[in-house]
């Protein structure tokens, strides 16, 4: 289990998929909890810089 600060979000996390690379994804913090994104781009650069 990994523990996540839900203040800290957004995060972005590397899952390793079916075939074995490495996909990017967003963890962000909803009312109902902490939603999975498939980030695009833009995304990616945005986090990059903070």
């Amino acid at each position: 289990m990994i523990e996540i600060d839900s203040n800290k979000l957004p995060i972005l996390v590397k899952a390793k998929g079916k075939g074995g690379q490495y996909v990017d994804y967003i963890l962000k913090a909803t009312r109902n909890g902490i939603q999975l994104i498939k980030p695009d781009k833009l995304m990616l650069q945005l986090l990059e810089q903070n």
